[in-house]
């Protein structure tokens, strides 16, 4: 009897050290995946923060770039009134004068329409952005598309400005201007100057002379002249016209950017 209860204890042993090293080896399991659960949470939480870190800086680029942006927009309108401006004194002295008398501000006037306004926009942080792809650090998915859109339209408006600066001011407007009228250094309006001081230069004395002024006058008298030149002046003023309203459009949508932008870095 006592030998079949040895036979019987010794395998219930057996079983019961088994159990034991198998709850052992499921606690070594568990401590090994819950330490690996904690590691990669910490590794998520330093991913994020690290993110967050990247993402505050990226807007406050942005913010800079869009801020040199206004300052781009208004130089931008500032040339685009000389023009206006200059085009309607233009207009105003044929009616006044019922043709055009040559005199030096009419010729400051006239020569200030040679001049067109490129658009490069403030693009570098964006750029950045697209080429390495951390555009997706912004988690906002409203202001990144908002940025996005933004962007891609003032470069698209950009490439449209120097189109019609070499095709339309260049290819049309300056050539007419060449032909009828009298291009001086120096002979520009003092909004001209301060806009673009290679404008202020030292003048020659050999094209001072009153033949060259004179034969202008001859042009411009004839009728057919002076109907090219008011309608390339009417066109002029077009042109401008057109720049302004987009630049006037981009500067509103430059401010509610930066708006979106401050509210995000504020939160």
């Amino acid at each position: 009897m006592l030998r079949f209860f040895r036979h019987i204890r010794k395998p219930l042993m057996e079983q019961n050290k088994v159990r034991k090293y198998t709850l052992y080896a499921l606690g070594e399991i568990l401590l090994v995946v819950v330490g690996i659960l904690i590691a990669l949470q910490i590794n998520n939480w330093n991913e994020e923060r690290i993110n967050a870190q990247q993402e505050k800086i990226i807007l406050q680029n942005l913010r800079s770039d869009l801020i040199l942006e206004q300052q781009n927009l208004l130089s931008h309108i500032d040339a685009q009134n000389i023009w206006v401006d200059g085009g309607v004194y233009i207009l105003r002295h044929f009616d006044d004068h019922s043709g055009f008398e040559i005199d030096t501000e009419l010729l400051k006037r006239l020569n200030d329409l040679f001049a067109r306004a490129g658009y490069v926009p403030v693009i570098t942080t964006f750029e950045t952005l697209e080429n390495t792809g951390n555009i997706d650090l912004i988690q906002n998915e409203e202001l990144k598309s908002e940025i996005v859109n933004y962007y891609q339209s003032i470069i698209t408006f950009a490439t449209n400005t120097q189109n019609n600066n070499a095709d339309l001011v260049d290819g049309l407007v300056n050539h007419v201007l060449i032909e009828l009228t009298f291009l001086k250094p120096n002979l520009f309006t003092d909004s001209s100057k301060d806009w673009f001081p290679v404008f202020d230069q030292v003048d020659y004395e050999l094209q001072s002379n009153q033949m060259f002024l004179d034969h202008l006058q001859t042009k411009l008298s004839d009728l057919d002249n002076a109907a090219r030149m008011i309608n390339v002046v009417n066109f002029r003023i077009l042109l401008a016209n057109i720049q302004l309203s987009f630049a006037g459009e981009y500067l509103e949508r430059t401010a509610d950017l930066l708006e979106l932008i401050e509210v995000e870095l504020d939160k």
